[in-house]
């Protein structure tokens, strides 16, 4: 068999930034990751990047998986690394032990600057850390025709205790699940907190006046836009509702609701089969799939469950066994602050963008009737208040740049937006992320733009969070190539926010 698929871990590398700027990526520097081959055909990868600031690590993913997959069989540059065909197996979990536990860490990412003093410590990092792990000689493991000076920060195995203290990005404290006043005076810090009311969300989200109150207009207003008042919380029986519930939330009577909308919804409507799906896998779930037992007379025994069913019906939960009707409180909370400077309508709208961004097939009209209402819903129970918040957040952000595109303005308040709506999902831990991720997602995409017209590109950002009037040139840019959609689907995309 070819050499690069035999057994064995390899050490493989491609252009940094390849997809903007050619195989070679930006500048020459290229990005390594390493392949575990087995012997049955698998693959696995362990590949470090840019995860919303911090450091991020992917370990076990296969090959076609990966965001280093190599669908079109090109060639890249690789290297069988000298393991024992004995010990691959053992070798590769020590590695992928030592990379884990560097994506575990809030290891700033720090990607190559030309004239930066910071040594570089990013995806090339984390494989120079997983060879110190196993004692594989860093030199003698890269593929013909690559050296150190074209992977910046291989030289980096980001083993000192000190670099790593002066480095750290420093906990979020939206991961704390508490707001620290001292972190963040004022700002959002908090994702999934524990609250009672969207009155305590809304102190910690900055949805008070400088009294100390929440504007009583704006709040009540904030409460309409995600639940429509509050005896709308209460209802959850529909079947949007019964099809988020997990399986063993669900009751016998709603099962049985189940089977009744299976009967009702047209046989063209797509939900049909997926409300049947679901009532199977109740069933499955709490009978078991063994076949049906008969009597002597041939008669059906009825089945006894194999577990206990809920007796009373639940609310929808978030994936943390949180209410979705007390998010969705807290939520209304965090709308207050903007719905007072910027009116509800826009603030509706921006709500309505970041889901957008997310796939919910919604209009953006600005009002919040049953369809926005439900994809708000959707979202946290599925993804959890956090992914909520984001949507948000990019969606104040898309609307930030729609505006300005359409009123051609000068986008001074762009470090307001970036600083008001964008940074407070990260805390003090990450004082800058938000900027700095903007500044590379506009560094990426004003590269791509001139690639395109085949012209030269703009002169880089230096990406160190300072938004001013170099970033917000570069911003105006980006936004007359590309437009808001594609502007905050890059940027959302650089945050990791999975949207």
């Amino acid at each position: 068999m070819p050499r690069y698929e035999q057994p064995g871990i390899y050490l493989e590398t491609t252009g940094a930034l390849e997809s903007i700027a050619g195989k070679n990526g930006i500048g020459g520097y290229k990005h390594a990751y390493l392949i575990y081959r087995k012997s049955n055909g698998e693959t696995e990868v362990l590949r470090g990047g840019f995860d919303a600031g911090k450091l991020g690590v992917e370990t076990g993913k296969p090959l076609n998986e990966s965001k280093d997959s190599n669908p079109d069989l090109e060639y890249r540059p690789s290297k069988r690394l000298p393991t024992h065909d004995m010990h691959l197996e053992e070798t590769w979990q020590k590695m992928k032990a030592r990379a884990e536990e560097i994506g575990n860490r809030p290891i700033r990412y720090d990607s190559y600057f030309p004239g930066d003093s910071i040594p570089e410590q990013n995806s090339n990092s984390v494989v120079r850390a997983a060879l110190d792990a196993v004692g594989i000689d860093a030199g003698a493991s890269l593929p013909d025709g690559v050296g150190f000076d074209d992977l910046p920060g291989f030289e980096n195995g980001l083993a000192s205790p000190e670099y790593f203290d002066e480095h750290d990005a420093g906990e979020p404290a939206a991961s704390k699940g508490k707001l620290n006043s001292d972190d963040a005076p004022g700002v959002a810090v908090v994702r999934n907190a524990a609250s009672d009311s969207a009155l305590e969300f809304a102190r910690s989200s900055g949805g008070i006046d400088a009294a100390g109150t929440v504007p009583e207009a704006a709040h009540a207003k904030a409460m309409d836009i995600v639940i429509g008042g509050e005896e709308a919380a209460e209802v959850e029986n529909d079947l949007d509702d019964l099809m988020l519930k997990s399986v063993e939330d669900l009751t016998e009577a709603e099962a049985g609701t189940l089977g009744q909308w299976a009967w009702k919804l047209p046989f063209n409507d797509p939900r049909r089969s997926a409300v049947e799906d679901r009532r199977q896998d109740f069933y499955g779930f709490n009978y078991g799939d063994s076949p049906a037992n008969i009597d002597e007379t041939g008669r059906l025994i009825e089945p006894k469950p194999v577990r206990e069913i809920p007796a009373k019906s639940k609310g929808v939960a978030a994936p943390n066994g949180e209410p979705v009707s007390d998010v969705l409180k807290r939520i209304a909370g965090k709308l207050a602050r903007p719905i007072d400077a910027d009116g509800e309508v826009n603030v509706v709208k921006a709500l309505q963008s970041g889901l957008a961004l997310l796939g919910e097939p919604l209009t953006v009209d600005g009002v919040s009737g049953p369809k926005t209402k439900a994809a708000l819903k959707r979202t946290i129970a599925k993804n959890g208040a956090g992914r909520a918040e984001e949507a948000f957040a990019m969606g104040r952000f898309k609307r930030f740049a729609e505006t300005e595109r359409k009123a051609g303005g000068s986008a001074s308040g762009l470090k307001n937006t970036i600083e008001k709506d964008v940074q407070p999902l990260f805390g003090a831990g990450h004082p800058q992320v938000a900027a700095e991720t903007l500044q590379e997602s506009i560094n990426n995409l004003n590269v791509t733009a001139a690639k395109e017209h085949r012209k030269s590109a703009p002169e880089l950002l230096k990406v160190d969070g300072d938004i001013g009037p170099k970033t917000t040139d570069a911003f105006r840019i980006a936004l007359a190539e590309n437009g808001p959609e594609t502007l905050a689907k890059s940027y959302t995309s650089m945050l990791g926010f999975g949207i």
